[in-house]
């Protein structure tokens, strides 16, 4: 897609010299693309989830391919999160099971990139037997 030329005018509070001819190209090479609809071309009125997060964001690849753990540095209350996880849930962004458990648990929660699903834990003061506690964790 091609927005052609402009800039935004900060005087005027919005873009200006835009041309208003956006060119649609079926499939260019990634580095001649100017920029990204959400609109599939395929699929007339059917959009994909395409945004322009404001703030740090880090998408960090999930141990299963093609799934993902994505964290915003936006501090949100809790009603307002929990609110937010539901919706995600309801557009099927996040399983509706992890937003439910995340809202029972009080918090979503996410694996740690180099500790693998199935992967043993190591023990911890609360797994030991309370003889054990004493020796190990003076």
């Amino acid at each position: 897609m091609d927005f052609g030329e402009g800039h935004y005018d900060s005087a005027q509070k919005k873009m200006v010299n835009v041309t208003d001819n956006v060119i649609y190209q079926e499939n260019p090479p990634i580095n001649e693309a100017t920029g990204f609809s959400s609109e599939t071309s395929t699929l007339p009125g059917v959009h994909k989830v395409v945004l322009d997060i404001d703030m740090e964001a880090v998408l960090i690849p999930s141990s299963r391919r093609g799934h993902y753990h994505l964290v915003i540095d936006k501090y949100m209350p809790q009603e307002k999160y929990f609110s937010f996880l539901k919706v995600m849930a309801e557009y099927g962004i996040i399983e509706k099971g992890y937003a439910e458990h995340s809202i029972r648990r009080g918090a979503s929660w996410i694996r740690a990139p180099w500790f693998k699903k199935g992967q043993k834990v190591k023990a911890t003061p609360f797994d030991l037997a309370p003889e054990q506690k004493v020796q190990e964790f003076k």
